[in-house]
């Protein structure tokens, strides 16, 4: 949290680019599964309105947490539908965060349909 406190959001994003292009590391232990390191972003979505005209905007918050909390988006709808935390929207970013432990949105939530209302057999077309 120091260093990102010190270097600030953009900074500490370069600093997380230049880990992902050149990895200070031969190989992803367990310990670096589980350090909060990577930077992880909480949409918020806010409803303002202006006499008649409603807009929605989102806000994103950060915080540093461990890949295991932090999801890759590869599904917006799913993204919006459940607050998560997810990933910088950057391809070498979302590569680096699939490596050390985070998972796709859609690997981790479940769809399951389910039909509901009685069956009627034998009624015309």
């Amino acid at each position: 949290d120091e260093v990102l406190d010190s270097l600030g959001e953009p900074k500490y994003k370069m600093l997380l680019r230049r880990i992902a292009a050149n990895p200070p590391f031969k190989r992803i232990t367990a310990d670096l599964r589980s350090a909060p390191f990577l930077l992880g972003y909480l949409i918020v979505d806010e409803d303002e309105s202006e006499g008649d005209e409603s807009e929605a905007r989102s806000k994103a918050q950060y915080v540093l947490a461990k890949a295991d909390d932090i999801h890759i988006v590869d599904n917006a709808f799913l993204r919006r539908q459940f607050p998560m935390l997810i990933s910088p929207m950057e391809q070498t970013l979302e590569e680096f965060y699939r490596r050390i432990g985070s998972k796709y949105v859609s690997e981790v939530v479940k769809k399951d349909f389910e039909v509901l209302g009685n069956t009627r057999r034998g009624t015309p077309l």
